[in-house]
């Protein structure tokens, strides 16, 4: 285990949050598989009612518009405008069969683009990477590799299927930010009922020149869950999204699918507040923080729900267009596992001053 500085206490949080509602939806149908909205985990908002999406399981990202009630956030209504293929630099497609483990997506108002974390590179399952793809016909334009840049090599250390589940970029144009989800190998291992966790913050300049590496500690989990036996045993916990907002603040979410306080199964989904501000670069540690000395991020728990073994593995999450009041909205999108059966969940985000609430993603 790691042996962590302590933090000095930090000042009162910037933003609340406040639930709003959930919004339980049918995918509709598609022309083929690979076109199929299912799984979806990332979502980033583009502009007006309009965002695309992502989901882990195909090779195609799907534009949306997304009703919502301006005064209170709630989502009215959701509906699946058009599916883009993701396609290779050459303009070829990307096979669906490489479809699977894209896990974040991030808009670029400047270029018209979105970029995709995702926990493979290519075929390569070792390593992860991030792809920069046209909006409007899927075609790539950037790929940002772990095996080159020597502060991302780090990354290969990676365990299977928790590499980079998020990517959010600055609404201002400013930093890029992605991390791992689950601890590189040589960092530590996994959350337990006892104890946490480390992954690494990575944070890269607007046109992805990496800047600096920062520990985040997960939580530990309850206990392994015990009950049906086809999951007993199982318990995970790790860091699913990170999302800039306007004005620089940054929120995490972690997911954990372990078990209850009886020992079912439960997915807990925790938004936290992050302050990298006297935290150590830990980019120059690439032998591992197992015995190294350094101070972690800060985080504060800004809202913490459970959901039981339900349609609500909420991993992806973006804010939209400002409300009457001066809240954004924050929308949280649900991995199904698999079907047409959607989930999305609504909050406000309250605190940050009028001039960032109403920065625009231009």
């Amino acid at each position: 285990m790691a042996q962590a500085a302590q933090p000095a206490e930090s000042g009162p949080p910037t933003v609340t949050l406040t639930p709003v509602g959930r919004y339980d939806f049918v995918a509709p149908p598609a022309e083929s598989r690979a076109l199929f909205a299912e799984e979806l985990s990332g979502i980033a908002w583009i502009e007006g009612s309009h965002y695309i999406a992502i989901g882990d399981e195909h090779a195609t990202m799907h534009r949306l518009e997304i009703d919502l009630d301006h005064e209170t956030g709630r989502i009215k209504d959701v509906h699946f405008e058009k599916a883009i293929p993701l396609r290779y630099e050459d303009g070829s497609l990307i096979p669906d069969s490489l479809g699977s483990d894209r896990e974040g997506i991030e808009f670029n108002p400047e270029d018209n683009t979105v970029c995709i974390s995702n926990e493979h590179t290519g075929a390569d399952q070792t390593r992860p990477s991030i792809a920069c793809h046209r909006l409007d016909d899927g075609k790539t334009t950037r790929l940002i590799r772990t095996d080159g840049l020597d502060m991302l090599k780090v990354f290969s250390t990676q365990r299977l299927n928790g590499g980079f589940e998020s990517v959010t970029r600055r609404p201002d144009g400013g930093e890029i930010w992605t991390a791992n989800e689950m601890p590189l190998t040589i960092d530590g291992d996994p959350p337990s009922d006892t104890t946490g966790a480390v992954v690494r913050l990575q944070k890269f300049d607007h046109a992805w020149k990496p800047l600096a590496q920062y520990a985040y500690r997960l939580d530990a989990y309850q206990q392994k869950i015990s009950m049906p036996p086809r999951l007993r045993g199982y318990a995970v916990n790790g860091l699913s999204e990170l999302l800039m907002l306007p004005g620089g603040v940054l929120l995490a979410l972690e997911r954990t699918f372990a078990g209850d306080s009886a020992g079912f199964p439960n997915l807990r989904i925790r938004i936290y507040q992050v302050d990298v501000d006297g935290a150590t670069d830990v980019s120059g540690m690439d032998r591992g923080l197992r015995q190294a000395t350094y101070v972690p991020a800060t985080k504060r728990l800004l809202w913490e729900k459970n959901f039981g073994l339900t349609n609500s593995n909420f991993e992806g999450m973006t804010f939209g267009p400002q409300l009457r009041n001066g809240d954004l909205p924050l929308i949280l999108c649900a991995d199904n596992n698999g079907g047409d059966n959607e989930a999305f969940m609504s909050l406000r985000i309250s605190g940050l001053a009028p001039r960032e609430a109403s920065a625009r993603p231009r």
